[in-house]
């Protein structure tokens, strides 16, 4: 995309294409095309060459060629979703550098940002434990990440009976290479609507204004903010760990506004005048790890309707991973539980409500 629309970025390139007798919407409609030739031909004979190896060797399984095949379809409309970002970004800005910038944002955020905030809740939730399935299911939602989740499943997992997540993060992702040939179309459709209308001066002029703009700098808070805060909170050792996250997180937030403001106008002259949007993105950062280093807006009082529960599993380990005891020390553990103001003995702890402390 970055080489193939690298016309757009200059004024003199972009007055000679668009002084061709040739419509803007064919123009990116034959630059697509090109594109995904160029992409297509060596992924369909990389398989090509792997099926026939296979069969030569192995003999041959339809399961496994279709899943070959089928993996072969992703990849190829995954770089299409790709490419047609590209393709609007490339039209909504002026330089190379905020097209490879935006499209970098617009493309990783989703997941990169679920992780982020579903690690806080491993972090500030007691009782919240992120599922395999949910973890597989954010790296589904770009179309970088999306194929090579695959790889965590194979025809054979598939092939077991007892493997029910196997299949069903298989569904989730058939239906999100599905879902992205959707959204890839969609977009390139509103990048050629765009380009219609583009102005030819937008070549080599900074992007300084813009929802874009707007929204790579909150990407930008957000993910260095919470991450910078997540690792001072792991150094940190005591009882004030989640303030030492919250005054890193919103320094690291507010600086990283700076550092972006900067770069994408080129110089300081917009920085100031720019600091009270900076302050609503730090507030945005800081209000989800409020929530829940609070409790989770009631998350952590919450307590299930015990003719509803069928099983309850105990875990020792908790929120802090692989640092538990001895399960044979466990009973020789003091027990500080709380049940109508009294102590409960051992043995009556599993017929017991307790609230943990």
């Amino acid at each position: 995309g970055l080489l193939l629309h690298g016309y757009m970025h200059s004024r003199k390139a972009v007055d000679v294409y668009h002084a061709l007798p040739v419509s803007r919407g064919r123009l990116l409609g034959v630059n697509a095309a090109a594109a995904m030739t160029m992409i297509a031909i060596p992924v369909v004979a990389s398989d090509l060459v792997i099926s026939v190896a296979q069969v030569f060797q192995f003999g041959f399984d339809a399961q496994r060629l279709g899943w070959l095949w089928l993996d072969c379809l992703g990849w190829l409309i995954c770089a299409f979703a790709v490419y047609a970002v590209t393709t609007f970004v490339s039209v909504c800005v002026g330089t190379v550098f905020d097209t490879l910038v935006f499209s970098g944002v617009l493309l990783l955020s989703m997941p990169v940002l679920l992780g982020l905030y579903l690690l806080l809740g491993n972090t500030f939730l007691y009782g919240w434990i992120t599922s395999e399935s949910v973890s597989y299911t954010a790296l589904m939602l770009s179309p970088v990440t999306l194929m090579p989740s695959r790889f965590q499943f194979s025809p054979s997992d598939l092939a077991d009976p007892a493997d029910q997540l196997a299949r069903q993060l298989l569904g989730r992702s058939n239906l999100a290479v599905l879902a992205w040939l959707v959204l890839g179309l969609l977009i390139f459709w509103a990048a050629v609507r765009i380009y219609r209308v583009r102005r030819s001066e937008l070549a080599e002029t900074t992007t300084s204004r813009g929802v874009l703009q707007v929204l790579v700098k909150l990407v930008g808070v957000l993910v260095c903010g919470t991450a910078l805060g997540l690792l001072f909170f792991a150094l940190q050792n005591g009882e004030q760990r989640e303030s030492v996250f919250f005054f890193w997180a919103a320094v690291t937030g507010l600086l990283t506004y700076c550092i972006i403001e900067v770069i994408l106008n080129r110089g300081f002259r917009t920085l100031v005048r720019s600091l009270p949007l900076g302050a609503c993105m730090v507030a945005v950062l800081l209000a989800c790890p409020a929530a829940m280093a609070t409790g989770g807006l009631g998350y952590e009082q919450r307590v299930p309707d015990l003719d509803r529960v069928a099983s309850v599993e105990v875990s020792y380990t908790g929120r802090y991973g692989g640092f538990s005891p001895d399960p044979v020390q466990l009973e020789e553990m003091p027990l500080v539980a709380q049940e109508n103001g009294q102590e409960p003995d051992l043995d009556t702890i599993n017929q017991s409500r307790i609230t943990r402390r």
